[in-house]
């Protein structure tokens, strides 16, 4: 029997690989570890309704919460299952960049994101998505980034494409929101797509 068989993409620790601490800057935008400062801008952010409406969030979202998902995201972090980066503008927490699904035998991940109401409309999302890819793909040798995006959500579907995400699909109810399951576009990109 192959070993590498027994392994799934939901493995915590597949093969013992972890994400560096992450820093990537564009001009004013900042990508870095997520940390426990994070935690109260985090919870006014996730009260926001637009955020509310995508993610499967509770709700009213508190520091208690925050703190929960932040001490997660630095565990996930530190046995290789992801890695979740605050987004800065102007060296002010603006948003988070999250990187998920990791399949380290497959070279594979997904990242998702969002950002604070009064940073929108500055591309801190489309940049910072676009900067994670180019990093996951150049330099940790990553063979597919995707992202995965209700079919309701066009701002975020918008990012993607700008980011350079190529449209592969819809996957049938196989996201959920608050309001319920959701159908997703898959968006991906590859090695050959620089």
């Amino acid at each position: 029997m192959n070993s590498k068989a027994n392994f799934s993409p939901e493995s915590e620790n597949q093969l013992n690989k972890v994400f560096p601490q992450i820093f990537l800057r564009l001009e004013e935008i900042h990508l870095r570890p997520l940390s426990l400062d994070d935690q109260a801008p985090i919870a006014i952010s996730a009260n926001d309704p637009d955020i509310q409406r995508w993610l499967p969030l509770p709700f009213p979202y508190t520091e208690s919460h925050a703190n929960t998902w932040v001490k997660e995201s630095i565990r996930k972090h530190s046995i290789g299952s992801g890695f979740v980066g605050a987004i800065d503008y102007h060296d002010k927490f603006c948003g988070v960049l999250d990187v998920k699904r990791v399949d380290w035998i497959a070279m594979t991940c997904e990242i998702s994101y969002w950002i604070a109401l009064g940073a929108r409309r500055h591309n801190l999302a489309s940049v910072s998505l676009g900067m994670m890819s180019e990093y996951l793909i150049h330099n940790m040798n990553f063979n597919r980034v995707e992202v995965r995006v209700s079919t309701e959500n066009l701002a975020s579907q918008a990012v993607a494409l700008k980011a350079g995400f190529l449209r592969e699909g819809i996957a049938r109810n196989s996201g959920i929101t608050n309001s319920g399951q959701t159908d997703l576009i898959i968006y991906s990109k590859i090695p050959s797509d620089f």
